[in-house]
């Protein structure tokens, strides 16, 4: 499968140059006593917001503090860490600057990553993620999930293909984690399908990180 450098290549830029973050902001799992009325407006805002989206992260599920920028960028902060998610499928993880602030050669250590795409090779159906770190963000890893649906227009309820693949970089400590999913057509039956990402550095794990391009495959699996 063949990945895309310049993705890659522009989120370890984002790393050397730090992020500015402006937009709508939710917290999840976690809203102050007495200020459930704000947390649930703010919640609703960057869920409508989220919604129109190609590249979601889904936020029920996800933990920390998620903002919703008007480009469409994504950060998910847990800890000392956050995520950048970017409208092109690709994400890079690292330090949160300080103050929110840019900060110019701040960023020590982090990691890039990119969604491939789900494509037909002969009679084989073929997907998953990347991502590359410094060694200072060890341990990362990426986990991921193929779902499927009906090729539809009224087909939005997916089920899962996959259970939560784990790269394959061992523990965690090398430079570059993939996922490739690999699984022969049991049909040509035309299906519709989306990837989920749990990408982590430093031991840290974001997402889940949706893919909603949901591309139609003339491809099932389950025939």
């Amino acid at each position: 499968m063949n990945w895309s450098r310049r993705r890659a290549a522009s989120g370890v830029v984002a790393l050397l140059s730090g992020i500015l973050v402006v937009g709508l902001s939710v917290t999840a799992h976690a809203v102050p006593a007495g200020s459930e009325a704000l947390g649930s407006r703010a919640a609703e805002q960057t869920a409508a917001m989220m919604r129109e989206l190609e590249y979601q992260v889904i936020i029920d599920d996800a933990a920390g503090n998620i903002t919703v920028q008007e480009d469409g960028t994504i950060v998910q902060r847990i800890g000392d860490q956050q995520m950048v998610l970017d409208q092109d499928g690709s994400w890079s993880i690292g330090d949160i600057p300080e103050n929110r602030a840019i900060t110019g050669a701040a960023w020590v250590s982090g990691c890039a990553g990119s969604f491939g795409g789900v494509i037909k090779v002969r009679n084989y159906l073929q997907s998953g993620a990347t991502q590359t770190c410094s060694e200072g963000a060890y341990p990362q890893w990426i986990r991921f999930q193929l779902r499927s649906t009906c090729s539809g227009p009224l087909c939005i309820r997916f089920s899962n293909e996959t259970g939560k693949i784990r790269s394959n970089n061992g523990l965690g400590y090398s430079r570059v984690a993939n996922v490739t999913y690999t699984e022969r057509c049991k049909s040509s039956g035309k299906r519709k399908y989306s990837q989920v990402v749990w990408p982590a550095g430093r031991g840290v794990e974001f997402g889940p990180v949706v893919d909603r391009k949901e591309p139609v495959v003339a491809c099932d699996l389950n025939a």
